[in-house]
């Protein structure tokens, strides 16, 4: 006969010895048939009771018998004082555990004639497996093929593979397997069809979620631009949503259509409305298209919407500003090139720069016996001939580094020449402004290795004297606000229409007031100030821009520089605001909302918005504006009221939030111009997208799957895990 002392977590329950029921004393919790592990973990989690397990039996031989002895260590944490008063608290009748011969007996059913020993405090299953095992098999259930788990780790891993552009099968490949595994070994991961059918049914239930926004909306504003994916030579036509709700604005990047055909305005209208109709976009609701200037999509554009809802995008127009300022020839917008159009730059740097520029080596030297360059761009290419030397020569690159670190710098913040893009003219600006910044090391390391001869491969490119760095650093001055303007455009929702008029006066004011003292600099200030004449020629008097400028509370009329443009959109909103009163009778509800937001300031008081800020600031007391004696009397008392202040109120639909009561119907059509995009940045930067998505190892996706990853790409994780 063997005994063998039971543990001390027995001594917390009370056990039927018919059915070898244990009964938890601390929570009356049931257990069928358990075992001591079982008990202990109950203890452990559901009373914060730790039973330590006990010491390895010694087994001594006695006769020839053999007796299993088990050591109990938890006389220090239960006496058997504690252990004869939970007894007593135990149900009467309980019975000792029956003696057993010691062979082949589990802990929780044999006995050595002794009492059964209760623990107080311990984790339990019910009559079933309702402890650790059931929640094994509810894991294991979860992770399974359609479990709940299952779903939810798809759905994040089509999140992941969406938004972190990753190939489709990126589940199937070795170094996913093998890190799913370690991570939880129940789930499988999904192959490459299953997820390509889990991302499509993604993109259905979000487009109809979307889909239901736009369609509440009341005024739509759309951007398209073309696009030719380099890999595959496919052209495609890529289309942006933009709304209002609440004081903000909702893009929606649609997706893009592929163009076999040639980009005429037949095809680029037929896209248009394909994509228009997959997304229910009805036409009547659209208040603007905005594009760049090529005449195949313009021509697209009035034919499907009109001719009157056509907008030029305002960032195209000031690149074209730039470039023919600076001496270079003005791009083709992307709508009207071809394929023959587009430049594939070489990845060696030199052989990139000869194929951008083809200028002699002696077009920067001085012209007229030796007087001053009077042309910009000669000496614009002694920059780029340094810059290239720069960045080609690692000598001299390193030299140029550790100059900067001896100067106190560390390596890593050490600074580098930019070098100019002929598609980008801002560029030819950072290039002068990081130039002119690093010239004195740069020229100390030139004079240095043309001391030194052999020193690099190439030789090295003559210094630039002092007289023109003075010419150039006045380049770079007057360059500035233009450099200002481009970076507002480029900002997205930042800019809408309204910012347009301001801008282009800053802009004339900002460069009009530049004072030139060399013939250079006077040429280029004379240049770029025709060139925004020509390209800003008339859009006062377009209805768009200025009936969205009028009913800018930070702006109205102080920042026209016509006064028949005031006119002309004077009495076209003096129109609209009349239909609307005629519509809505005499019964006009007054409703005020006391919220005005004063954001933070969101341009500085200098460059292009100095000369806005001073206009506004003089006529910021308000007029009793009297010029049309029929003016309705809500736009007479809008006019009349102070220009709020444009630093503090960024946002203007914050700004008519606060003060629309008692001018609905001037707020209501304030909120069809105000929303209006005023370049087709979204639709660049939905074509970025798309390129970021069709990468050289995912070249392989067909025009359908390359628009639904485009979308899916651009919808928040909020929104994502919200459907």
């Amino acid at each position: 006969m063997s005994s063998r002392k039971r543990s001390a977590v027995w001594a917390l329950f009370a056990e039927d010895p018919t059915t070898k029921v244990a009964k938890c004393n601390k929570c009356g919790r049931r257990y069928n048939k358990p075992a001591t592990e079982t008990l202990r973990y109950h203890l452990l989690h559901a009373h914060c009771i730790n039973v330590p397990k006990e010491v390895s039996s010694t087994r001594k031989k006695s006769g020839g018998d053999r007796r299993d002895r088990e050591e109990d260590e938890d006389a220090d944490l239960l006496s058997e004082q504690e252990v004869r008063q939970q007894n007593a608290r135990d149900a009467a009748g309980q019975a000792q555990d029956g003696l057993g011969d010691g062979q082949g007996q589990g802990q929780d059913g044999r006995g050595d004639g002794q009492p059964q020993r209760r623990h107080p405090e311990a984790p339990s299953p019910s009559s079933s497996f309702e402890g650790p095992m059931d929640k094994c098999l509810s894991s294991a259930l979860g992770y399974s093929r359609g479990g709940v788990r299952d779903k939810k780790a798809t759905d994040a891993l089509c999140y992941m593979i969406a938004h972190d552009d990753l190939p489709l099968r990126t589940p199937e490949k070795d170094g996913f397997q093998t890190f799913s595994k370690a991570l939880q070994p129940l789930w499988k991961p999904p192959t490459e069809p299953t997820v390509t059918k889990r991302l499509e049914e993604k993109y259905d239930s979000l487009r109809e979620s979307f889909g239901r926004r736009i369609a509440s909306t009341d005024h739509l504003s759309l951007t398209v631009d073309v696009w030719c994916h380099e890999e595959t030579m496919r052209s495609y036509l890529g289309l942006t949503v933009h709304f209002r709700e609440g004081t903000g604005i909702v893009d929606v990047e649609t997706g893009i259509k592929c163009m076999p055909e040639k980009k005429t305005s037949e095809n680029l209208r037929a896209a248009m409305r394909e994509l228009c109709d997959e997304w229910h976009i009805e036409k009547e609701k659209v208040r603007a298209v905005v594009s760049d200037g090529g005449a195949n999509i313009k021509a697209a554009v009035r034919d499907e919407f009109g001719s009157d809802r056509h907008i030029a995008c305002a960032a195209h127009l000031l690149s074209s500003v730039g470039q023919a300022a600076i001496g270079l020839d003005v791009s083709k917008p992307p709508s009207e090139q071809e394929r023959a159009d587009i430049l594939i730059i070489p990845e060696n740097e030199e052989e990139a720069e000869q194929l951008l520029e083809d200028v002699p080596e002696d077009a920067d030297s001085e012209d007229n016996g030796g007087a001053a360059v009077l042309s910009l761009r000669p000496l614009l290419m002694k920059v780029k001939r340094i810059v290239r030397f720069f960045r080609t020569s690692d000598v001299a690159s390193r030299m140029l580094i550790d100059f900067q670190v001896q100067a106190g710098k560390k390596e890593h913040e050490a600074l580098k020449l930019i070098q100019e893009v002929r598609t980008r003219w801002n560029s030819c600006y950072y290039m002068l402004e990081r130039f002119l910044l690093l010239a004195d090391p740069v020229s100390r390391i030139l004079l240095q290795l043309q001391r030194e001869r052999g020193a690099t491969k190439r030789k090295p490119p003559n210094l630039i004297p002092g007289d023109q760095l003075e010419i150039l650093t006045e380049v770079r001055d007057l360059l500035k606000p233009l450099e200002e303007a481009t970076l507002l455009v480029c900002k997205g929702n930042a800019v809408t229409l309204s910012d347009v008029i301001p801008m282009v006066y800053g802009l004339k004011k900002s460069i009009g007031a530049f004072l030139p003292t060399h013939p250079v600099t006077y040429n280029l200030q004379q240049k770029t100030l025709a060139e925004v004449n020509k390209r800003f020629s008339g859009i006062e008097y377009l209805r768009p821009y200025a009936a969205a400028t009028m009913l800018d509370p930070r702006y109205k009329k102080h920042v026209f520089e016509c006064p028949r443009a005031v006119a002309a959109i004077r009495r076209h909103l003096c129109g609209r605001v009349a239909e609307k009163v005629a519509a809505a009778g005499q019964a006009i509800e007054q409703q005020r909302e006391a919220r005005q937001d004063n954001g933070a300031a969101s341009h500085s008081n200098s460059g292009i918005w100095a000369a806005v800020d001073d206009t506004l600031l003089r006529n910021c007391g308000g007029n009793a504006d009297q010029e049309l004696s029929d003016t309705p009397a809500q736009l007479q008392a809008y006019l009349n009221n102070p220009v709020v202040s444009r630093r503090g109120n960024p946002n203007p639909l914050e700004t008519w939030c606060g003060m629309k009561a008692g001018l609905e119907h001037v707020y209501s059509i304030a909120m069809e111009f105000l929303p209006i995009p005023a370049t087709s940045v979204a639709s660049e930067r939905l074509f970025s997208h798309a390129g970021c998505v069709a990468t050289q190892r995912r070249c392989r996706l067909s025009p359908k799957h390359l628009s639904q990853l485009t979308f899916l790409r651009s919808v928040s994780r909020d929104e994502w895990f919200k459907v």
